[in-house]
C-alpha cells in the first residue's frame, strides 16, 4: 500500500511519519507479520512568490473574483520551477474540495475563470 502525508510544516510530517511507522510496526507484530516502510519520495515545499500573487490578486480583483489565499500540499510543477524562477498558482474550485482524486470535478465556467486569470497574469509578466 501506499500513504501520502503532507504538511507544510516539515517536522510535523515527520512526526506524522514516525507515528505511522510506530504504530504500523504495532500492528504488524500483534497480527504476525512483518512490514516495511519505504519513503519514495520527498519533495521540499516552496512559496509562492509575494510579487506573482500580488499579480495574481490584481488580476483576480480586476476580474471580479474571491481570491482566498491557500495553501497547497500537492506536488506540482511549480515545486520544481521554484529552483529557477519566481512561481504562483491559479487553483480552481472543485466539486466538494476534492482533487486530485479520479472523483475530482469542476464546472466549465470555474476552468475558464482560472484560465482567463492565468492568461491575464502571464500576458502582464510578457509586458514587462
Amino acid at each position: 500500500m501506499s500513504v501520502d502525508v503532507r504538511d507544510v510544516d516539515r517536522h510535523r510530517r515527520a512526526f506524522a511519519l514516525e507515528k505511522l511507522r510506530v504504530r504500523g510496526h504495532e500492528i504488524a507484530k500483534q497480527r504476525g507479520f512483518e512490514i516495511q516502510f519505504f519513503e519514495r519520495l520527498t519533495v521540499a515545499r516552496v512559496a509562492c512568490h509575494p510579487e506573482v500573487v500580488s499579480v495574481m490578486v490584481e488580476e483576480g480583483r480586476n476580474m471580479q473574483l474571491k481570491c482566498p489565499m491557500m495553501i497547497s500540499g500537492a506536488g506540482h510543477d511549480a515545486q520544481l520551477m521554484a529552483a529557477i524562477t519566481d512561481v504562483g498558482m491559479v487553483l480552481i474550485r472543485c466539486k466538494d474540495g476534492i482533487s486530485h482524486n479520479p472523483k475530482e470535478f469542476a464546472e466549465v465556467g470555474d476552468i475558464a475563470l482560472g484560465t482567463e486569470l492565468l492568461s491575464r497574469v502571464a500576458y502582464r509578466y510578457a509586458m514587462k
